[in-house]
């Protein structure tokens, strides 16, 4: 039987994967730091985001996110989906033990994506 968090992580990975096909025309919509070290301001970002979740700095991060968040920049919208799509993969009890839950997880996701103006009918 499948956990919720099963369930979540599913859902946010396949909408991410239908975004990437549609608005940047690949299979995955993975944020690619440059190889040359050259990071640019958003690449920082991604890494500041993720260096935040392997510390369990989830609140700190979202909140991060949502802070600098350009709905007209679509590398963020990049960063914000491999960002969600991170947080679902994490279980129920690793959310629970950083003060926050696989609602917040989908509530921020969908949030992210009315950003962006789209609009997914949540079930």
């Amino acid at each position: 039987m499948e956990q919720n968090g099963d369930i979540l992580y599913k859902q946010i990975k396949g909408v991410a994967q239908v975004i990437a096909k549609i608005l940047f025309k690949r299979d995955s919509f993975d944020y690619v730091l440059p190889e040359n070290g050259n990071y640019s301001e958003t690449d920082n970002l991604f890494i500041e985001l993720n260096k935040m979740l392997d510390e369990n700095k989830i609140n700190a991060a979202e909140d991060k996110l949502f802070s600098v968040i350009n709905p007209q920049s679509m590398a963020h919208m990049q960063i914000a989906l491999n960002f969600y799509q991170k947080l679902a993969s994490k279980t129920k009890a690793e959310l629970e033990e950083n003060n926050f839950s696989l609602e917040e997880v989908e509530q921020g996701f969908f949030d992210v994506l009315k950003l962006y103006n789209i609009k997914i009918e949540r079930k």
